[in-house]
């Protein structure tokens, strides 16, 4: 199968990377801060790459997806994720192809765009921009990906599997002006070659940069409780043992 052909799988992306962008996903949103209390929005969330392992994780009414093609949804739900964990997680969806986050009507601690704007027009991106501006609390992130280029795509029409790319300053310019949202660039990894970028209201930007590095620093912390939790066990464990030799 190649990327776009008529398998729930293939028609999102290369087949073979279904599995490895939303463990991803996945990771990257976790390591940016989403615990299983926190409300999402996966915008073209396609046929469940990272839905699978969010609706699972993620307290129930938690998860929202916004998705054209219904049929990516069913066959996701049938091949990937089971009646009863829809039952549960009570994820809701949205058949809709200009980006009607409002249509929700919640206010999302994040919002996520794999490999959207790598395929959209600019007028695209503008739409899921004010869209989501309107829905992202204020301490909320929005993490999207595009591709680069020295120039901006002057088409409207949607490009699939073909890609387009936009100039850096252009999305920037774009999300400040018209919206108020600032744009934080990253150094996450993609396996295409996409770039991440963090999009956040005024007074998270010390957040955003940190989240921008993806290392383990913030678990620093954890680490050295770990080890000292585990020095006095240690300790403990020495005095047991001695008691019991007398």
């Amino acid at each position: 199968m190649d990327a776009g052909d008529e398998h729930y799988k293939a028609y999102v992306g290369p087949p073979l990377k279904y599995d490895l962008l939303g463990a991803l996903q996945f990771t990257l949103l976790c390591a940016a801060g989403l615990r299983s209390n926190h409300k999402i929005c996966d915008i073209g969330c396609g046929s469940l790459r990272v839905g699978k392992m969010l609706i699972p994780y993620l307290n129930p009414g938690n998860y929202y997806g916004i998705e054209p093609n219904q049929w990516l949804i069913d066959e996701a739900i049938k091949e990937e994720i089971g009646a009863d964990i829809m039952r549960i997680k009570k994820p809701q969806f949205l058949n809709d192809s200009d980006f009607k986050v409002g249509g929700f009507n919640q206010r999302f601690d994040f919002c996520i765009a794999q490999s959207i704007f790598s395929h959209s027009s600019m007028s695209q991106v503008d739409q899921c921009l004010s869209e989501v501006a309107q829905s992202l609390a204020t301490d909320g992130l929005f993490l999207a990906t595009f591709i680069w280029g020295k120039n901006d795509y002057q088409g409207e029409e949607w490009v699939y599997p073909g890609c387009v790319e936009f100039k850096a300053s252009s999305i920037k310019e774009l999300a400040w002006e018209k919206y108020g949202l600032k744009m934080q660039r990253t150094n996450w990894p993609h396996p295409n070659g996409q770039n991440w970028v963090l999009f956040h209201f005024p007074g998270n930007e010390k957040k955003a940069e940190k989240i921008a590095q993806f290392n383990l620093s913030q678990y620093d912390s954890d680490t050295e409780n770990s080890k000292a939790n585990d020095s006095l066990k240690g300790k403990v464990i020495s005095k047991l043992t001695r008691a019991l030799k007398k």
